[in-house]
């Protein structure tokens, strides 16, 4: 509609551009708050223990493996105590660190009747654990957890 001669129009009357708002950021990894990118952002100190890549892969290698009488608490044992050494390690867990898991819980050959019955001890100690397995691997200790199967194989005959 044209403007009528009679009214002046002044600056403010007039029609204005509207802002729009820019165009989105790219996304980055970078940009997510606590997201690790670099091996110096790893927490480091008391209460962190230390991380290991990938420990959900030991779920994988359990389910792989041939384990009598393989219950929901038997596999998360076991998986504590194998992403328990791969972390100490400083690398994702190996069928190594199975078999070592496998021999602390009393699952083998040739292995004392004790270690059945901690074993059962601490499947029942795991609905009160935060996270589950905590009691046994402080049982167990980290000295006797990082070494090869035939020393814990060893170790275990012997002390029981």
């Amino acid at each position: 509609m044209a403007q009528q001669p009679n009214i002046e129009l002044d600056p403010a009357d007039r029609p204005r551009a509207v802002p729009t708002p820019d165009a989105a950021r790219r996304w980055q990894p970078s940009m997510r708050p606590g997201m690790i990118t670099s091996p110096d952002q790893v927490p480091r100190g008391e209460g962190y223990g230390n991380p290991g890549p990938d420990a959900g892969w030991a779920f994988r290698l359990i389910d792989a493996a041939d384990v009598p009488d393989l219950t929901d608490a038997l596999r998360r044992l076991l998986a504590a105590f194998m992403t328990a050494r791969a972390a100490s390690f400083g690398r994702a867990p190996t069928v190594e660190d199975l078999e070592v898991a496998l021999l602390l819980c009393g699952i083998g050959d040739a292995l004392p009747e004790a270690l059945a019955q901690r074993r059962e001890r601490w499947l029942d100690a795991m609905s009160h654990d935060k996270p589950p397995g905590r009691t046994a691997l402080s049982e167990v200790g980290m000295d006797l957890l990082r070494h090869k199967p035939a020393e814990v194989r060893l170790r275990v005959s012997r002390s029981e």
